[in-house]
């Protein structure tokens, strides 16, 4: 993958899914869209509903695994998909960096959208965050 984006990599029994953007707002953003790709077909989900989030995490691997896992918990207590994803801001507030956004989706409907893979949890192995030239690359595994 070159440029701005996300992709898969592969693994035994995980996901690894890679970011790229020309910000790291950006890379944020494909990070969680790429996991909504895993879950689901993100062009079945309507905008419906918003949700604001609000994560913080004491480095950026942790606020990145901390992202990943707001999704998860947005799904496995309200249902909720997400089709697009807008991370306004990501600043680094006394020790710790915050991240606010806002996604917008619907709650999850056997009968309409497709049911892929269940991801669990985010993980540590592997990840990563750093700055490539002029792109901020994210990789992170899930375990399904």
């Amino acid at each position: 993958m070159e440029g701005e984006g996300y992709s898969f990599e592969e693994h035994t029994s995980d996901v690894i899914i890679v970011a790229r953007g020309k910000t790291l707002e950006r890379a944020f953003e494909y990070i969680a869209k790429g996991l909504m790709e895993i879950m689901t077909n993100p062009s079945q989900i309507d905008i419906k509903e918003k949700k604001e989030l609000k994560v913080n995490g004491f480095d950026l691997e942790n606020l990145l695994y901390r992202w990943v896992e707001e999704f998860l918990y947005l799904f496995d207590a309200e249902g909720f998909l997400a089709r697009e994803i807008k991370v306004e801001k990501i600043e680094k507030f006394n020790e710790e960096y915050l991240v606010n956004g806002v996604a917008y989706g619907e709650r999850y409907n056997e009968r309409k959208h497709e049911s892929r893979t269940h991801v669990k949890a985010p993980t540590y192995s592997q990840i990563n965050v750093t700055r490539e030239s002029d792109l901020w690359k994210l990789k992170i595994t899930v375990d399904i």
